[in-house]
């Protein structure tokens, strides 16, 4: 193509701005920052009898390291480990502390807990289709 002949798409003043290259880093970034999911455990109720609603973030490969760091050898402790970090309320408060491994350990349902973690691991255990993700032929 002859540069001397004008293009107005080319030519056009906002494709003589300064573009910033496009980074995965910040769709990363986007992506984690508005994940937050929610279940409801009806067999947990708050002192008005209303079901408790579980929130989590997204869960992240440091979360996970942290988790599996402090229970390498027992993977239910490190979902356990992983529902206390990232449980939290609708505001965003955490819903248990360290401390409360004990208590989800030896008095919690199991049931509940298997339930409510694999609410939290779904995102990371449900397949992904690529296909239904495309909606071009990338080539």
């Amino acid at each position: 193509m002859d540069p001397s002949v004008k293009n107005p798409v080319r030519d056009a003043p906002e494709a003589q701005m300064v573009r910033v290259p496009f980074r995965v880093v910040d769709a990363i970034r986007a992506h984690h920052a508005g994940g937050r999911r929610a279940i409801v455990v009806p067999e947990w109720r708050s002192p008005d009898g209303t079901p408790v609603t579980v929130h989590f973030g997204r869960l992240t490969s440091g979360d996970l390291s942290r988790a599996t760091a402090e229970a390498e050898q027992d993977l239910f402790l490190r979902n356990l480990k992983l529902l206390i970090a990232k449980a939290e309320d609708a505001e965003g408060k955490p819903l248990f502390a360290s401390g409360d491994l004990h208590v989800l350990r030896e008095q919690a349902d199991y049931a509940v807990l298997a339930r409510v973690i694999a609410f939290l691991l779904e995102e990371v255990l449900a397949p992904v289709k690529a296909e239904a993700l495309l909606t071009t032929d990338p080539t």
